[in-house]
């Protein structure tokens, strides 16, 4: 796991070392284990290591083959790394000179060009200079693990692991692309493809990027999730099967040569990967004061169960939680909103102090069917007729005017509210169900640059996603969340935060194997409509007697209490950023209203926790690069 960056000069002029410096300099966090750079007429690619397997100089990148005809910068893990490697040996007569994963790549590259990436098991996010065809190649995994950012100008291209990496070139300047803004502040991420500023994009999951120095490019996806319901398939056949191949995936992320823990709550994903860990690593558990939050006296319970030592880590203490709040701004650079961010920060922080790997259960619900909205939608096509969108709309604004002050953990009411806003907004309700900042509260807060966006749908991009599926709704859904919610909020979080510390996270719910198997699996043998989601797993959890708290417990989220830190904890990054430096939201936000909203939290008129996160997160970033 490292952070890489490169230029390439359509003039073929020479690189500038300071520039690709400054890229690397900006993500020492992704690497803290060296740095390596490679140059060539108007090429240039950097690297940044963190050192996970063979922690020798062999393992220095960028990395070549012994003809120099192909140079590789590469983030991530190859799980499968025996298998490439030794049918890499039978059709070449390359004599490997390491352990490292990424010497793979520039043979395997030569041998076998674009199919390479259909033989890898892993995450990864690669940079290629193919000298044959002086043709820059950027690849992305096909779940969308680990990221990549690049950004185009009339002399170079420029690719980095985040976004901060493009900025320290000082070629692109802070433009922020106000339709993104818009789609940000309902959803709490950008779309797929772009990020909030005007110049930068993001390079898609499963997709291979080609740049030629006459400055053209061509991009294609080579993977995406499908889904293929088998209604043929029995519920113990799946269930064993499962097992088997979530076995088979943990033990191969479990090769390393350093220390490995576990990212444990008390939910089923985690718990389930606990419990098919048979090494004895630690377990790390996000403990919260407030104890509708807080999951670690289950999770020890699980750890003690699984037989794995176990760590409570405290995130919301006053003393460090300001601090972090900052951080984490950075490391998302300013365009992720999921406020769980700042438990992962804070757990990732402390399992970095003794481990260098850790392994998380995180994709579970998108890959088995684990949110409730699945059902939603389901039901949804049977309330339509019963409850036109104007009824829906005007009972989900009562609800908020009677029960906008609570803060509990998703009560009954709130679900309920955001059951009928979703209906009253969209044909695709899903779309518009885990949305952050509601119409109403957008109407009140813009500017009058921002107005014309007032009709337009911030989630049209993931509406279409939806739509554009094939299949039944509920395979609409899922798949929706897999190529949108996943990689735009999930696994953003979990990279940035676990990098942030130079931690690799590795997740076995999302290996190929293991989407593929699921993808065949009909909708009653994942979440059946009167019954529990994820049912699946419950019944690997259920054979091998695990506790019914857990095996039958209902599903919770990674969730922090924010409305309640933002009225004590973080009030004073409120107070400082809303308060006193709202004009950091010009010319988007109005900032008289921004303050009546932030008082209206605050007196515990109305709960706008979620909305304010993502306008701090912005307000903190933006501030930091004015």
């Amino acid at each position: 796991m490292c952070g890489i960056a490169g230029i390439l000069n359509f003039d073929r002029s020479p690189i500038s070392t300071n520039m690709l410096k400054a890229m690397t300099d900006s993500i020492f966090h992704r690497g803290p284990d060296g740095e390596g750079f490679w140059f060539t007429d108007g090429v240039g690619l950097g690297h940044r290591r963190l050192a996970i397997r063979d922690l020798s100089e062999a393992g220095h990148q960028p990395m070549q083959d012994t003809l120099n005809l192909i140079s590789v910068t590469y983030n991530g893990e190859i799980y499968n790394y025996d298998e490439i490697r030794n049918d890499l040996e039978k059709e070449t007569d390359y004599l490997f000179k390491s352990n490292c994963d990424a010497e793979l790549l520039p043979i395997g590259w030569l041998t076998w060009g674009e199919k390479l990436f259909d033989r890898i098991e892993g995450m990864f996010a690669i940079g290629i200079w193919d000298c044959r065809t002086e043709t820059l190649v950027l690849v992305r995994d096909g779940v969308g693990i680990k990221p990549l950012f690049y950004a185009q100008n009339n002399f170079s291209l420029f690719f980095c692991s985040e976004i901060k990496g493009i900025l320290a070139t000082k070629q692109f300047t802070m433009d922020i692309d106000e339709a993104e803004f818009h789609t940000y502040l309902a959803s709490g991420y950008t779309n797929p493809e772009r990020s909030l500023l005007k110049n930068i994009k993001q390079l898609e999951p499963g997709t291979i990027l080609k740049v030629s120095f006459d400055g053209s490019l061509s991009c294609h996806n080579y993977w995406h999730p499908v889904r293929k319901p088998d209604q043929s398939i029995q519920l113990d056949d799946a269930v064993d099967e499962i097992e088997l191949l979530l076995s088979q995936v943990i033990n191969q992320m479990l090769v390393a040569d350093v220390p490995i823990g576990l990212l444990q709550s008390s939910g089923i994903d985690s718990t389930l990967i606990a419990l098919l860990t048979k090494s004895e690593v630690i377990s790390y558990t996000a403990q919260f004061n407030e104890t509708s939050h807080d999951e670690s006296i289950l999770a020890q319970k699980i750890a003690t169960f699984t037989n794995h030592p176990w760590r409570p880590v405290a995130v919301d203490h006053t003393s460090q939680i300001i601090n972090d709040f900052h951080r984490v701004s950075h490391h998302v650079d300013g365009q992720l909103a999921d406020s769980s961010c700042l438990a992962h920060f804070a757990l990732s922080r402390e399992a970095s102090n003794h481990v260098k790997v850790a392994i998380a259960g995180d994709g579970a619900d998108e890959i088995f069917a684990g949110y409730s909205t699945y059902k939603a939608s389901r039901i949804v096509q049977y309330t339509k007729p019963v409850i036109p969108k104007f009824l829906a709309k005007h009972l989900g604004g009562w609800l908020f005017k009677k029960y906008g002050h609570d803060e509990r953990r998703l009560p009954w009411h709130e679900m309920l509210m955001r059951f009928l806003w979703g209906v009253s907004l969209s044909e695709v309700p899903h779309s518009q169900w885990r949305r952050l900042a509601y119409p109403f509260l957008l109407n009140k807060l813009y500017s009058p640059a921002m107005h014309d966006f007032l009709n337009v749908n911030p989630l049209a991009n993931y509406e279409k996603a939806v739509v554009d599926a094939p299949g039944a709704i509920f395979d609409k859904c899922l798949l929706a969340d897999q190529r949108i919610y996943l990689p735009g909020d999930m696994l953003a979080k979990v990279d940035r935060m676990s990098m942030a510390h130079g931690l690799e996270i590795r997740v076995p719910f999302l290996d190929r194997r293991i989407i593929n198997f699921a993808s065949k699996l009909p909708e009653h043998l994942l979440s059946p409509l009167f019954g529990e989601s994820k049912l699946t797993l419950r019944k690997i959890l259920s054979k091998h007697s695990l506790l019914d708290e857990v095996v039958k417990g209902k599903k919770k989220g990674f969730n922090i209490p924010l409305a309640n830190l933002l009225r004590n904890q973080l009030k004073p990054i409120g107070e400082e950023i809303i308060m006193k430096n709202a004009d950091v939201f010009a010319p988007f936000i109005n900032p008289d209203k921004l303050r009546e909203v932030w008082r209206e939290h605050n007196d515990m008129r109305f709960n706008h926790a979620y909305s304010l996160w993502a306008l701090l997160i912005f307000g903190s970033w933006r501030m930091k690069h004015s």
